[in-house]
């Protein structure tokens, strides 16, 4: 399932995201709870895909921490779609954590190399 998930996130398929949930509405939580190093958002943000990001996240009600969590290269969600110029997705984000009051949590959140998601090249 996991596999599914990240290539309907590269690829911005939405109905394969509902079916996934249809499926096993507790699918989205679980992928961040049991760790896993690529979510399914940190491939939608870093490809681009603003409506996967911005359902996803509407799914699977993700926390400031998940929303932080850094994949396998060292990089949160936030980071890669910063650093693909992908500004929907940094804008939502953006938004996303402030509603929440874990904007400070999320944008000083640093990846492998020391820089926040605003100095990502």
């Amino acid at each position: 399932m996991e596999g599914k998930l990240l290539e309907a996130a590269r690829s911005g398929d939405l109905q394969a995201l509902y079916d996934a949930v249809g499926e096993d509405d507790s699918i989205l939580q679980k992928l961040h709870s049991f760790g896993c190093v690529e979510t399914p958002l940190h491939r939608a943000s870093m490809f681009g895909q603003a409506e996967f990001v911005r359902e996803y996240m509407r799914l699977s009600s993700i926390s400031a921490h998940q929303l932080s969590q850094l994949n396998r290269d060292g990089y949160s969600p936030l980071h890669l779609a910063s650093a693909n110029a992908h500004l929907e997705i940094v804008d939502f984000m953006l938004e996303y954590v402030k509603q929440n009051f874990a904007i400070v949590e999320v944008c000083m959140k640093k990846d492998r190399e020391g820089r926040t998601a605003l100095h990502s090249p």
